[in-house]
């Protein structure tokens, strides 16, 4: 039998969004990423900036009408076992990322490999289909990992140990914004940014409604949309709308205030990397008041909870802090302290 024995990371569609970046920093922070081999969806996105041994990928899109993106799901998930019964004789453990590679967890449970879950998501539909993502969560992984104390409490597994580990930047984007964060740079920039893919849940309709009551300031849209869909909301004239950037440095160093606007009740923000990466560049933040993305933020110290459907508090918050320079700057250094102590945490 083989020496050298391996982890497999596997993630369901690799895209630019959370999930994907976060198992990107987890293998490129870990302890020995060289040898360890990596299966994804064939698209571009975070995890093919990733160096690994060896690299397998399956086609996987999601589609509009439920019926094939089942099909799809369900193709790729014989894609994915299939590769790891190939590999059997090589694999040491499965590291499974969100919920959804299913296929993995039931191919390593049959060939008796140690598989692990990183869970990021709650929101999945329909019910029926979430039930056995879970259920092969409890029959088939020895170990989980929850992205914060919220998602652990809210979609907790009593049978097996369990992490809350939260994500953490990789040391490059850390140390990058670390030398170019500017508090009072980024004060006199006077902008408000949101980051998110173009969904109806993630609060866009309210982020134009507030960029219209807020037309003293400039209001940055960032979204996660490769296929460009058009908006629907019409864009104020202080509004710039920007693809898939892939310079998201150049984002923050333009930015004043990051928020999250998703819909407490349609969509729980498990996390928010965003978020936490506005913050190394000491950007206070305002977010929902519920969800993991709420442990980010200290009310008042280095940013504010209020509820995306509020548009006077959000605007009166907005207001206070870009005209309060003194106010501002005690935030902005409560917000990088915040996302070194996040960084420099450890698993609970």
């Amino acid at each position: 039998m083989p020496n050298n024995r391996i982890t497999l990371y596997v993630h369901l569609l690799n895209d630019f969004s959370g999930s994907p970046r976060v198992l990107a920093n987890v293998i490129n922070t870990g302890k020995n990423p060289e040898s360890s081999w990596l299966l994804h969806s064939s698209d571009d996105g975070f995890l093919n900036e990733v160096s690994v041994e060896k690299r397998f990928t399956f086609p996987y899109r999601p589609s509009k009408n439920k019926i094939l993106t089942f099909i799809f799901w369900l193709k790729a998930q014989c894609l994915i076992a299939f590769q790891i019964f190939k590999h059997r004789k090589n694999i040491d453990k499965v590291y499974v990322n969100t919920l959804l590679p299913a296929g993995a967890m039931w191919a390593a449970k049959l060939l008796d490999i140690p598989c692990c879950c990183h869970i990021h998501e709650t929101s999945i539909q329909p019910a029926f289909f979430k039930k056995f993502l879970r259920l092969s969560v409890a029959v088939c992984c020895r170990e989980v990992f929850f992205v914060s104390k919220d998602l652990a409490h809210r979609e907790a597994f009593t049978r097996i140990p369990t992490q809350i580990t939260y994500n953490k930047l990789s040391n490059d984007f850390f140390e990058t914004a670390n030398a170019c964060k500017n508090h009072m740079d980024t004060f006199s920039k006077k902008r408000v940014t949101m980051i998110c893919s173009n969904k109806r849940y993630k609060g866009i309709p309210e982020f134009m409604a507030l960029a219209k009551k807020s037309s003293e300031f400039y209001f940055l849209l960032v979204l996660n949309d490769s296929e460009r869909k058009t908006l629907e909301e019409k864009i104020p004239s202080n509004v710039e709308v920007r693809y898939n950037c892939t310079n998201i440095h150049e984002v923050y160093q333009q930015s004043s205030i990051v928020i999250n606007l998703s819909h407490p009740e349609m969509w729980i923000e498990t996390f928010g990397m965003t978020i936490l990466e506005g913050l190394s560049y000491g950007l206070p933040c305002i977010v929902p008041q519920i969800g993991g993305i709420a442990e980010l933020i200290d009310e008042g110290i280095n940013g504010f909870h209020i509820d995306s459907r509020n548009a006077e508090a959000l605007y009166e918050c907005i207001k206070t802090l870009l005209n309060d320079e003194g106010k501002y700057m005690a935030m902005s250094k409560a917000a990088y302290e915040k996302a070194w102590h996040m960084q420099t945490q450890q698993a609970i």
